[in-house]
C-alpha cells in the first residue's frame, strides 16, 4: 500500500500561529453558562454545532481534517470497554451481555413480554462484568420507572431473580 501524503496549504509560520492559538484555546478559562470564552485577549463564542476537527500529528503538524463522527469513533476505540446495544430477545439478557473485552454494556430493549416481575415489556439499563467472580450484574429501569437488579453466574449459567429497589 502506498503511503499517503498530505500537503498543507499553510506555510510553517501560519501553522505555528494556528497551533499557538489552539494551545491558548485549550488553556482558556471561562465562567459556566457564559456565551463567550476569553482566550488571551480574544473573545470567542461558545459553539454547539461542530462539524469537524483539525488533526495534528505527534510532531505538531496539521495533517488533515476529521469529521465529528470520525473523532467519536477514535474516542470509542480508546474507551473500548463500554458498548451501547439494542436487545431484541430475552435470551440475550439471560445469557449475559458482557465479555472480557466488554466490561460494561448499556442497553435498551425492544418489545419483550413480561421481562420484569412487574410485567414490563420494555426496559433499559446496564450490565457490568465482575471478571474475578465471573458474574454479571444487570440493573434495569422499566417504562413505569420501577428499578430492578439481578446477578448472572457466567460460570454455570445460573440467572438470579430480579429484585426491585
Amino acid at each position: 500500500m502506498a503511503e499517503e501524503r498530505f500537503t498543507s496549504q499553510y506555510d510553517g509560520t501560519t501553522q505555528d500561529n494556528l497551533l499557538k492559538f489552539a494551545e491558548n484555546v485549550k488553556n482558556a478559562t471561562t465562567v459556566d453558562g457564559a456565551e463567550t470564552v476569553n482566550v488571551q485577549g480574544f473573545t470567542l463564542p461558545r459553539i454547539s454545532d461542530i462539524s469537524g476537527f483539525v488533526a495534528v500529528n505527534n510532531a505538531g503538524n496539521a495533517i488533515g481534517f476529521m469529521s465529528k463522527e470520525q473523532v467519536a469513533s477514535v474516542l470509542g476505540e480508546l474507551i473500548g470497554t463500554v458498548v451501547f446495544k439494542s436487545i431484541g430477545r430475552k435470551e440475550e439478557l439471560d445469557h449475559g451481555l458482557t465479555s472480557t473485552q466488554r466490561l460494561m454494556v448499556m442497553f435498551v430493549t425492544g418489545y419483550m413480554q413480561n421481562v420484569t416481575p412487574s410485567g414490563a415489556n420494555y426496559i433499559c439499563g446496564f450490565a457490568t462484568r465482575f471478571s474475578s467472580l465471573n458474574t454479571e450484574m444487570q440493573v434495569v429501569t422499566d417504562y413505569s420507572g420501577n428499578q430492578y437488579s439481578r446477578i448472572l453466574n457466567l460460570s454455570n449459567g445460573d440467572v438470579g431473580a430480579w429484585r426491585q429497589f
